[in-house]
């Protein structure tokens, strides 16, 4: 987020962000479901976003920021968080689905 911050304005770097970081995960979840898939897809998918939550609020929020702020803007944090929930579902789901 900050590198899209410093290039183009915030509305495009959200823009980018809700679009990119589930559709990044996406790919993952289904390279993990393809390769490995030993997790259900739920549990995956709970993973996978619990990383993403714990690198926001570990890594970028405390060293990074230096503020928790990030986490009161709903497109730049919550959205994002609940699209790559989503997209990591339903890609373990089609993934195991198709492998049936």
């Amino acid at each position: 987020m900050w590198i899209g911050m410093a290039i183009t304005s915030i509305k495009t770097t959200f823009i980018i962000h809700l679009i990119g970081a589930p559709t990044i995960f996406g790919i993952l979840a289904f390279i993990y479901h393809r390769k490995l898939g030993h997790i259900k897809p739920l549990y995956a998918s709970i993973i996978f976003t619990g990383f993403v939550i714990l690198m926001d609020a570990g890594l970028v929020a405390l060293f990074i920021e230096k503020s928790f702020d990030m986490f009161r803007n709903s497109i730049g944090t919550w959205i994002p968080f609940a699209l790559i929930f989503l997209s990591t579902y339903i890609v373990g789901k089609a993934v195991r689905k198709a492998g049936e």
